[in-house]
């Protein structure tokens, strides 16, 4: 009796083998849930980390390329700061001369055609340089310039209705004898940026009007002013000239070669393009410098990688495609003409 119930005991149960085998593969399963959530885990941080990529691409090219747009407009605009000054000393050497001859006056005509392309000259749709010959390395140029007896430094001793017609648009200006200076400046700065144009004061009081460049360009400088008997005459307009702040295209291309001040306008205008082309080589210097360091975050690839390539082009074209795809982030044409070149 006894030897029957201690091998019984000593015999494998059914039941608890299927138990056991129960846990192995519970235990088994588990280790497969985690290794393939590990596994999901890691390729969402893959897909992430494209998809990062992905995103840093367009911003690098568009930088890139918005780069290189500028190197390019500050080089052209270099060449035609240089062609515009030959012909500046040509037209003055030609009234300093006293040119009277029609063969002397066509040339000066002549001259004044060159500036006036050189002027106009687009790049990528936008002008290079602006009615004042500085490079234009903004989306948005302007030209500065005075309107004649208009400031706040005068004194007022009644108040005065002002009404500027500026390029076929009417400003009026209420000049308040009480009011501060900071509040009509406020007050006419507002007038100014609905006929899209910017005011600013300079260090004397001055108000300083700010015309985008294009709006210039179509402009003939005249200016009709209307007053009540203060700053300006009661009655009809009058009609004066914008004072510009630098010297502009107009100021040769519209010149009198026979006034008493042409000479000193040329020289007035050599002097301004002289400074902005020396303005312009500064800046093209530093913008091919960034160009240069953007180029080397475009790719990063040894000289001896260009060769292997080569190599792979006769042999297995998809296997160099590969490595194409590989050393370049969002490999292009100019990309990919480059690093055969290396």
């Amino acid at each position: 009796m006894r030897s029957q119930t201690i091998s019984n005991s000593n015999s494998t149960s059914p039941l608890r083998g299927q138990t056991t085998a129960n846990v192995g593969a519970g235990r088994l399963s588990k280790t497969e849930k985690a290794s393939s959530v590990n596994k999901t885990s890691s390729a969402n941080m893959l897909s992430q980390h494209a998809l990062s990529r992905l995103k840093e691409r367009p911003r690098l090219i568009a930088e890139l390329a918005d780069t290189h747009r500028s190197v390019n407009g500050l080089m052209l605009a270099v060449e035609q700061l240089k062609r515009i000054a030959r012909s500046a000393v040509e037209i003055k050497r030609l009234v300093s001369m006293g040119a009277e001859s029609a063969a002397d006056l066509n040339s000066v005509d002549i001259h004044k055609r060159e500036i006036m392309n050189a002027v106009n000259s687009q790049h990528f749709g936008r002008y290079i340089i602006d009615s004042s010959f500085a490079p234009v390395t903004t989306n948005i140029a302007e030209i500065d310039f005075y309107v004649p007896g208009l400031d706040l430094a005068r004194e007022r001793l009644t108040n005065e209705l002002v009404t500027l017609y500026i390029n076929n648009k009417m400003i009026p200006l209420a000049f308040d004898r009480v009011e501060s200076d900071q509040g009509l400046f406020e007050q006419f700065s507002v007038m100014f940026s609905l006929g899209q144009m910017r005011l600013r004061r300079d260090d004397e009081n001055g108000l300083i009007i700010a015309m985008p460049d294009h709006m210039w360009r179509k402009w003939d400088l005249n200016i009709f002013i209307s007053g009540q008997g203060g700053r300006y005459p009661e009655g009809n307009p009058i009609t004066v000239s914008a004072l510009t702040r630098y010297p502009t295209v107009e100021m040769i291309t519209m010149l009198d070669i026979r006034a008493n001040d042409a000479l000193e306008a040329i020289e007035r205008v050599i002097a301004r393009v002289n400074e902005m082309h020396s303005y312009a080589l500064e800046i093209l210097n530093s913008q091919s410098h960034l160009a240069d360091k953007l180029i080397s975050y475009c790719h990063k690839a040894s000289d001896d990688l260009g060769q292997n390539i080569k190599a792979l082009f006769a042999t297995n074209g998809t296997s160099a495609l590969k490595a194409i795809q590989k050393h370049y982030v969002g490999p292009n044409r100019e990309n990919v003409v480059s690093l055969i070149k290396k």
